[in-house]
């Protein structure tokens, strides 16, 4: 394969923290069976001290996939977009935050708030609020060889079918918006007595965010669309 191709078709398209599902594709060449693809899926997840009451959002989003033992499930609510990356492309990337590698240039991220829960694939299933924008680990994923090589702030591991890599990154203090339910009654003028409710006390708070990569390789699985 050409230097030009891998340019051209190896670019994966950044996703935002908050978004239910990032799937992105990179060819290797022209497909070599329509019937299959390999899967690899990714996330990053912060963890936070505890002793606080954190702000926080679960996001809910339609599966637009499943992993059904060696096959892989297109949902009927899939876009156009979805499903013409997974029919074009030999390994498809189901990435949050992950940027294309090899690329020229690589884009700075910075979002309001940070995933704090994954869920099975590895997309956010609930963000933490932030008062300052934070910006997000320089992760991606490469695929010039047989296996793909995820690369997080420098670190490398190369994946194989099957196997699953947990990657822990450096600390960042970030400024975590809290909430804290009192046991006194908030007192709401021209609001009946009896539809009063507990005094609610906003803060933010500074703490150590521990940034952690996960990333698992489904494999070559079946596609059915």
């Amino acid at each position: 394969m050409s230097e030009n191709n891998i340019q051209r078709r190896d670019v994966l398209k950044t996703v935002g923290a908050a978004s239910a599902l990032g799937v992105v594709g990179t060819a290797q060449g022209t497909k070599s069976d329509e019937g299959s693809v390999r899967l690899v899926e990714l996330g990053i997840e912060y963890d936070l001290p505890g002793g606080h009451n954190y702000q926080r959002v679960h996001v809910e989003g339609n599966p637009l996939y499943r992993v059904d033992g060696d096959r892989v499930v297109l949902d009927s609510l899939a876009s156009g977009e979805v499903r013409d990356t997974f029919a074009n492309n030999d390994v498809v990337v189901n990435g949050v935050d992950a940027t294309s590698i090899p690329s020229e240039t690589t884009e700075t991220q910075t979002v309001e708030a940070i995933p704090t829960a994954l869920a099975a694939r590895e997309d956010p299933r609930e963000l933490t609020h932030l008062t300052e924008s934070h910006r997000l680990p320089d992760v991606g994923v490469e695929v010039s060889g047989d296996d793909p090589i995820v690369v997080a702030e420098g670190v490398r591991q190369t994946l194989s079918p099957g196997s699953e890599r947990v990657l822990e990154l450096p600390s960042r203090t970030v400024s975590a918006e809290t909430i804290h339910v009192t046991d006194e009654t908030a007192e709401i003028e021209g609001v009946p007595e009896h539809m009063w409710g507990p005094k609610t006390e906003y803060g933010v708070v500074e703490v150590e965010a521990v940034s952690t990569v996960v990333v698992r390789d489904r494999g070559e699985l079946d596609l059915r669309a």
